[in-house]
C-alpha cells in the first residue's frame, strides 16, 4: 500500500516536471525518467532500477541548480551593470542640474529685461523697436509674438485708420470746446458722447453717462428726462447755468446713413444773452411809454379844455 502510494506521488511529480522543462537536456533526462519509471511500474522493481531513478533525478536537480546558479550569477552582473548605469547617470544630472542652477537666472533674468525695455520701448511710440531672441522656446515665441505686435502697430501709426482716429479726437475736442451743450446717442438710445458743458448742466460723472442707456440714466436726472419728452422742442428751458437762471433752447437732429437712422443729437443752445437783451428792450420800450404818456395826456386835457364851449368861443 506505501508503494502504491508512493508511485503516485511519484507519478504527480514526474507530471509536474514533464510540464516544467526548461533546461539544455533536461528533456532528455525526464523522457529516460518516464521510460524508466515505466519499466519500475511493469514489475521490474529491482535495486539497479532504483538506483538508476534516484541518479536521473539527481541529475535533474544539478541541471536545474547549475540554472539557477547561472541565472543568478547573470542576475549579479546585470545588477552591477545596472548600478554602474545609475551612477553614471546620477553623476549625469548632478552636472546638468548644477549648470543649469548657474545658468538659469542668467536665462531667464536676460530675456525678462529684453522684453521689458521693449515694452518701455513701445509706450514710448518706438514702434520700430524689435527683439531678437535666437532660441526657439516659450520666449523666441513671445519674442516672435512681440515683434508682430510691433510691426502691426507701426503699420496702425502710418495708416488710414489712424488718420481717423485723429479726426475722431479733433472731432471730439471740437465739440467740448463748444459752448452750447451736446448729447449724442445712438440707435438704441444709448448715450454715446456728452461735451463738457452738457455733463456740467447734467451734473453728472462723464463715466455714468457715456454707454449707458439714456432711459436708465434719466430715471435719476430731471434734465435728461425733461430732453428726452419731445414734445416740449418748442419750449424754452430754465436752468440754472454760471450762478444764474439761464434759457436754453433744445433742438433735436436726426442722423440718417442711407435713409436709416443711426442715431440723433440733442442741442442745448444758451440764449440767455438774447433773453436778457429781449427784457431789456421789453423794459426800454415801457419806460419810454410812461414818460411820453404823461405830457401827451397833459396836453390832451388842456386841448379839450380848450374845445369846450361852455367856457367861451375860441377865437381865431
Amino acid at each position: 500500500e506505501n508503494k502504491d502510494l508512493g508511485s503516485k506521488k511519484f507519478e504527480d511529480n514526474l507530471q509536474k516536471q514533464e510540464n516544467n522543462i526548461t533546461e539544455v537536456g533536461e528533456s532528455d533526462v525526464t523522457k529516460d525518467l518516464r521510460e524508466t519509471f515505466e519499466m519500475y511500474k511493469s514489475g521490474k522493481q529491482d535495486d539497479a532500477t532504483e538506483a538508476q531513478l534516484r541518479q536521473m533525478i539527481l541529475h535533474i536537480q544539478e541541471l536545474n541548480m547549475n540554472a539557477i546558479i547561472r541565472k543568478n550569477a547573470e542576475a549579479s552582473k546585470a545588477t552591477k551593470n545596472v548600478f554602474a548605469l545609475i551612477t553614471m547617470l546620477g553623476t549625469l544630472c548632478f552636472l546638468l542640474s548644477f549648470t543649469f542652477v548657474i545658468n538659469f537666472p542668467g536665462m531667464i533674468a536676460n530675456p525678462i529685461s529684453e522684453l521689458t525695455n521693449g515694452i518701455q520701448e513701445i509706450a514710448n511710440k518706438n514702434y520700430s523697436s524689435r527683439l531678437n531672441f535666437s532660441s526657439k522656446d516659450e520666449f523666441g515665441e513671445v519674442a516672435g509674438a512681440f515683434n508682430d505686435m510691433a510691426k502691426r502697430l507701426d503699420e496702425f501709426e502710418h495708416s488710414n485708420l489712424n488718420q481717423l482716429m485723429f479726426e475722431k479726437k479733433r472731432i471730439e475736442t471740437i465739440i467740448n470746446s463748444m459752448k452750447d451743450a451736446i448729447i449724442g446717442f445712438d440707435e438704441h438710445s444709448k448715450i454715446l458722447f456728452a461735451n463738457s458743458v452738457a455733463i456740467q448742466l447734467l451734473g453728472i460723472i462723464e463715466k455714468d453717462v457715456i454707454g449707458k442707456y439714456a432711459p436708465d440714466v434719466a430715471l435719476r436726472n430731471d434734465l435728461l428726462r425733461n430732453l428726452l419728452a419731445k414734445t416740449q422742442n418748442e419750449k424754452l428751458l430754465k436752468i440754472f447755468a454760471d450762478n444764474k437762471e439761464s434759457y436754453f433752447s433744445k433742438e433735436y437732429i436726426e442722423i440718417f446713413s442711407q435713409e436709416v437712422k443711426i442715431g440723433e443729437v440733442i442741442v442745448l443752445r444758451n440764449i440767455t444773452q438774447f433773453q436778457e437783451l429781449d427784457l431789456a428792450k421789453t423794459n426800454f420800450i415801457a419806460t419810454i411809454s410812461h414818460e411820453l404818456k404823461t405830457p401827451l395826456s397833459s396836453m390832451q386835457m388842456s386841448l379839450k379844455l380848450i374845445e369846450d364851449e361852455r367856457i367861451g368861443n375860441l377865437n381865431e
